[in-house]
């Protein structure tokens, strides 16, 4: 993956958990977040970044990898 989209993507992934936390402070800019499509986003990148990391191994084939990364 090229090194300036995985920043972009990182990037993104946190203000997504910034936006999840400041969706659950009891401030009056709660009442206002997109705190469902936050987490989606969140969802999404990181199961991106698990399977992209889990196809670019050598012996991806290697079942105990994923159950590794599950149970860490």
């Amino acid at each position: 993956m090229d090194k300036i989209i995985k920043e972009k993507a990182y990037t993104i992934r946190g203000i997504a958990i910034l936006v999840i936390i400041l969706c659950h402070a009891p401030f009056i800019i709660s009442q206002y977040c997109y705190g469902d499509l936050a987490v989606s986003v969140f969802f999404f990148f990181t199961g991106y970044f698990v399977m992209n990391n889990y196809l670019t191994k050598d012996n991806y084939l290697d079942k105990k990898y994923l159950l590794r990364k599950i149970y860490n």
